[in-house]
């Protein structure tokens, strides 16, 4: 079932869509009060998407949904007349066109998305449940690692533009593309961010002899400076970080001290795969990262700038530690 609400009379022309999977229907809700908000501020088309399951009586009664369809169709019709009221409560959720879909919410949030043809989805990280868990939730992982658009995963109150955005990388080919994706997608929706960080985690604690950890974190700092100045026309403006650890802990930990309003990661691996694990760790990333996330599917690496990645060959001092580690 889906209803689409009178526009209000000032909104522009929308040249851009946003599909957002509403976890609970209320005001309230993360998804919701995010993508409202985004809609708002980027003048974009919004459609709101609660997936539902039948209540446990109708469930019981095997058929009823096909015996009794005027019951299933009252029960979908309140559903859809509460999600149109809390989406008319919030600045941009007026204009929504609103969709009620018996079904599992994971494929029927891509079905809409391809349908309407949206440009960023938007999902809510779940709260704690009854039992006191942190999750981040089915759902969110499981459009994270199907969808094929950017995806929005809010925890937190948006902040527009974002004043600090987190890159992550790992220097390959495919984290450039995913760095120029991503930017694309914040000013376009988001907004042009104040400032801009793009961190490379060397997933060691240690370096081997003769290479001190020092001469490591100098060693990776050049081969990221090079990176991004290589990349310069794209981003010019791109501050450059490096830890080293568990890629997952520090890209969090990274996010936390600095303060990012906005994470940015990719959702499957390429690479340098076990050495520098960009993709692989996106979900742990989100399970704890302490600010909204915005999470980028594999970019065809022609989407890249033209200029070649940088080598860590490059760097005598780098080279000798992977040789040493290989």
């Amino acid at each position: 079932m889906r209803a689409s609400l009178s526009m209000e009379d000032d909104m522009p022309n929308h040249a851009h869509t946003i599909v957002a999977g509403v976890g609970e229907i209320s005001p309230d809700d993360p998804a919701l009060r995010a993508a409202a908000q985004v809609a708002h501020a980027a003048g974009a088309e919004l459609h709101l998407v609660y997936a539902y399951q039948l209540p446990g009586l109708m469930k019981r009664a095997q058929g009823l949904e096909h015996g009794l369809p005027e019951g299933v169709a009252r029960y979908e019709r309140g559903l859809l007349q509460s999600l149109e009221a809390a989406a008319r409560s919030l600045p941009g959720g007026a204009g929504a066109a609103c969709h009620v879909v018996l079904g599992a919410a994971a494929p029927t949030l891509a079905r809409v998305a391809a349908e309407v043809g949206a440009e960023l989805l938007v999902v809510g990280a779940a709260r704690k449940s009854r039992l006191g868990s942190a999750i981040l939730g089915t759902t969110a992982e499981r459009v994270l690692r199907e969808a094929s658009i950017p995806v929005l995963v809010a925890r937190r109150p948006m902040t527009l533009p974002p004043a600090r955005v987190l890159l992550t990388t790992d220097l390959s080919e495919l984290s450039a593309a995913v760095h120029e994706a991503a930017l694309d997608t914040i000013d376009l929706f988001l907004g042009a961010p104040g400032e801009v960080r793009s961190l490379l985690v060397v997933g060691w604690t240690a370096a081997p002899a003769p290479l001190s950890a020092g001469a490591l974190g100098r060693a990776a700092r050049a081969e990221l400076e090079a990176f991004l100045d290589a990349r310069g026309h794209v981003a010019p403006h791109v501050e450059p970080a490096v830890r080293t650890g568990i890629p997952a802990d520090e890209i969090v930990g990274e996010a936390r001290g600095w303060g990012a309003d906005l994470l940015v990661v990719g959702t499957h691996a390429r690479g340098w795969g076990a050495r520098l694990m960009l993709g692989s760790v996106a979900e742990a990333s989100l399970r704890d990262a302490p600010c909204n996330v915005l999470a980028i599917p594999p970019v065809p690496v022609a989407a890249a700038v033209a200029a070649p990645a940088a080598s860590w060959s490059e760097s005598p001092e780098l080279k000798q530690w992977l040789d040493a580690a290989s």
